[in-house]
């Protein structure tokens, strides 16, 4: 009875760090997406402005006005 505890142990502890990889591997991917999505609104859609803001799949260039205050200038959805 007691070799077949170690077994289900043994088991349960590959389920779940395969679980745990898997986890932290998708997390990767997500990040490594957001920021080229980041870098693309930056360096791509806002070069020709001095400040870009990126937030949730939506990049917005700023300029300045006549006074020095920064305003919306364009507004884009990556895909």
């Amino acid at each position: 009875m007691e070799k077949k505890g170690w077994k289900i142990t043994a088991i349960t502890f590959i389920v779940l760090f395969t679980l745990l990889v898997s986890w932290i591997v998708l997390g990767l991917i997500i990040i490594e997406k957001e920021a080229n999505e980041q870098r693309h609104c930056f360096y791509d859609i806002c070069e020709e402005y001095p400040d870009a803001d990126y937030f949730d799949k939506v990049c917005t260039c700023y300029d300045y006005d006549n006074l020095g205050y920064l305003v919306v200038t364009k507004t884009e959805v990556i895909d």
